[in-house]
């Protein structure tokens, strides 16, 4: 049985600036779609947020802040 121990997956040591990209994220208010945009902001990526329902786009919107 093979296991993480064996097989980590990519690795990456240095952040990667995103200056001057844009990315559009969906499912962007929770989950992995939330960490994405937390992600691509460190990175300085221009993140726009697609979210089915406003009220709690806002509110991840300020989680980010």
């Amino acid at each position: 049985m093979l296991s993480r121990k064996y097989f980590k997956g990519a690795q990456f040591d240095e952040r990667v600036s995103g200056k001057g990209l844009v990315a559009v994220v969906t499912g962007a208010n929770s989950g992995i779609g939330l960490e994405t945009v937390r992600g691509l902001n460190l990175a300085k990526v221009k993140v726009y947020m697609l979210c089915r329902d406003e009220n709690r786009g806002s509110e991840a919107r300020i989680k980010l802040a």
